[in-house]
């Protein structure tokens, strides 16, 4: 063969094996491009989808959600777009949101955006005003973070039209101004206390007990209360407190700065102010008609109807020839010129159409049946002015037979008045708060919501994460706070239904929780037991449940909580007695008579916001028990401290 030919073919077969090789391997590669192409479209598919429910959550939250990049919108909500006053996002999208933010704000918003940029911190909660595309200014309430946009630095907005809340807040305070104006004025003495302690009193109580306003603000309720009446307060104190039936008006003695003793009649009620329940009591000095009475009760039958009425309005009917002869004061609050007998007919034409049937109905009980009459209506002056009238008489008979009714009236015409304003800015207050508790539990929900989204969607380190988890805790426990003080207003309400319950399944539910809960950072040391029945209603949980988070929250690294119950007698009457102890730092001996209230001062500090005991105490009271703190070890407070809860038991 020849030998060039024979190489020739050797190259063709080179040539021909490297081309088949290079072929296998375009064929190797196209297979992987295309097993790469379908994970890619796979990937894309998810990520497409996450977006999808990312942007349908964003769409659907009650917050306006804008993100910018170098301060140009990049994106924001349908309802951020409405706050802003557009029909469409499109009509933000690329507008730089100093567009949209107050003039007055523009600097402080530069300083939060570069501070954001900065740290890398997420801004809290602060209030701006925001301009809307037709040039109105409105408040909201925004959230600020720092995250990536497509690669880029951005800023993460949520934000809330908040110009309703505030205006309700411009009409609270414009409704306390009207309260203190009117209080102010008011001729009758308004005291607000808690806990025993005065926390406003108006000029007239300032004048009626001789001491300085800042003397009485220094001062307890009970320092004035004469030692006379002091068991009279207390009990329709406690009875007010727990929305037991009490009388709505009683009659008190008081101690002046002097010493001297004057009569007060109150009027108490519970409100709610500056979100805390207050007793509101209304005060009348009566010294001068209880003297009067007092001196006419030495002297015969006719003196004393006429002392007893001094400063009153007087009136006496006589039955058979159905004439009213009445003093001047009387004739004065009727509207009528003084006389010395006047059919009782023009009396009841002054009195209110809306009354007269319900008066009419009212003597004729009285006079036919011997009833108390006793009374409050309206009279129509003649010049249209409207007075409000208590009025109180009684029979006097002849031979066995009704002959004459007398009777006492007063006007309570400016007590009516301030009750009746008092109860409208009650009202008031209460809508505000339910507002506010309504506004900051669905800002909370936000909050947690946003938190856990970054938590899951962001790429963070540790340090990351323990930045995002503080304030997801602060946000739970604050709607743990709101959820307490819902329950405490319900429990004093009575819309909890009372029922027996069983102690010892109630603590082995705390146990099994709180067991679960700390899992071995913690030891509850408890057997289970059944049969301590007692009357209470479903926060019966709470109350043990706050007492153990109360000494894990204050006990050294890996508490061990003791909880014991036993049958206990006090004054003839069974009772279970609960105690929880623990072994933390103890409770100073000038702590443990305040503990339990809404306020604590001393030198320990507390990591609470001290609703839990304050809620303890007061569903102690509401189940007729009571509840206090003591050292584990007798006189050793460093030991810890031992909660007792005692409970009255189910008669059987």
């Amino acid at each position: 063969m020849n030998p060039r030919f024979s190489s020739g073919i050797q190259e063709d077969d080179k040539a021909r094996d490297q081309l088949l090789s290079e072929i296998r391997e375009l064929r190797a590669r196209n297979a992987t491009l295309e097993g790469y192409k379908a994970r890619v479209e796979k990937l894309e598919s998810i990520l497409r989808s996450g977006e999808e429910m990312s942007r349908q959550f964003l769409e659907q939250t009650l917050y306006g959600v804008w993100v910018n990049v170098d301060s140009r919108t990049v994106f924001i909500n349908k309802e951020g777009a409405r706050i802003l006053g557009a029909f469409h996002p499109r009509d933000i999208i690329g507008k730089s949101i100093f567009e949209f933010i107050h003039p007055d704000y523009h600097e402080v918003a530069k300083d939060r955006i570069r501070m954001i940029h900065e740290t890398g911190d997420p801004m809290a909660i602060v209030q701006e005003k925001c301009i809307r595309l037709d040039g109105r200014a409105v408040d909201v309430d925004i959230w600020l973070m720092k995250f990536r946009y497509e690669g880029k630095p951005a800023i993460f907005a949520a934000f809330r039209d908040i110009t309703e809340r505030r205006q309700a807040e411009r009409a609270l305070k414009e409704s306390e101004e009207k309260f203190r104006a009117l209080a102010e004025s008011a001729k009758a003495g308004i005291i607000l206390t808690r806990a025993d302690k005065f926390i406003y009193v108006n000029p007239e109580t300032i004048k009626d007990l001789g001491y300085t306003k800042d003397e009485l603000l220094a001062m307890k309720f009970w320092d004035v209360v004469h030692p006379d009446s002091r068991e009279l307060v207390r009990s329709q104190g406690l009875k007010l407190l727990q929305g037991l039936p009490a009388p709505s008006t009683y009659e008190i003695k008081v101690l002046t700065k002097g010493g001297k003793t004057l009569w007060e009649e109150l009027t108490a009620t519970i409100i709610d102010y500056i979100g805390e329940p207050t007793i509101l009591i209304t005060s009348f000095n009566i010294t001068e008609r209880k003297r009067a009475e007092i001196a006419l009760r030495e002297s015969e039958y006719e003196l004393n109807k006429a002392q007893r009425i001094a400063h009153l309005g007087s009136w006496e009917w006589d039955l058979a020839s159905n004439k009213v002869r009445g003093s001047d004061e009387l004739y004065r609050m009727f509207g009528l010129t003084p006389g010395l007998e006047t059919p009782l007919d023009q009396f009841i034409e002054q009195v209110a159409p809306e009354d007269r049937q319900r008066l009419m109905n009212a003597l004729g009980e009285t006079v036919k049946y011997n009833k108390p009459f006793d009374m409050e209506y309206q009279v129509l002056l003649p010049d249209g002015t409207r007075r409000f009238i208590d009025d109180k008489a009684e029979v006097s008979y002849e031979g066995g037979r009704p002959a004459t009714v007398f009777g006492t009236v007063l006007d309570i015409t400016e007590r009516k008045r301030v009750e009746n304003e008092l109860k409208a800015a009650k009202m008031q207050a209460d809508l505000y708060v339910d507002l506010m508790s309504h506004d900051i539990s669905n800002m909370n929900q936000v909050g947690m919501g946003f938190l856990e989204m970054a938590l899951d969607m962001l790429d963070l380190d540790e340090m990351g994460r323990e930045m995002l988890l503080k304030p997801k805790s602060a946000f739970e426990n604050s709607s743990k706070l709101i959820d307490n003080v819902k329950k405490l207003q319900k429990a004093r309400s009575g819309k909890y239904s009372e029922r027996e319950m069983d102690i010892g399944q109630v603590l082995g539910k705390v146990r099994d929780n709180y067991s679960k809960q700390y899992g071995p950072n913690v030891t509850i040391n408890y057997l289970m037991s059944s049969g301590y029945m007692v009357k209470a209603n479903e926060l019966l949980y709470d109350l043990f449940s706050n007492l153990v988070e109360n000494a894990i929250k204050h006990a050294k690294a890996h508490p061990m909580i003791d909880i014991n119950v036993e049958p206990a007698r006090e004054n003839g009457r069974v009772y279970y007695r609960v105690t929880i102890d623990d072994q933390g730092p103890g409770i100073p001996d000038e702590l443990k008579s305040v503990i339990f209230e809404r306020k604590l001062t001393g030198d320990i500090k507390s990591k609470g916001s001290g609703i839990g005991l304050y809620m303890v105490k007061t569903l102690a009271d509401i189940y007729n028990g009571r509840v206090w703190v003591e050292d584990r070890v007798p006189g050793d407070r460093t030991k810890g401290a031992r909660f007792v809860a005692m409970l009255p038991a189910v008669e059987k």
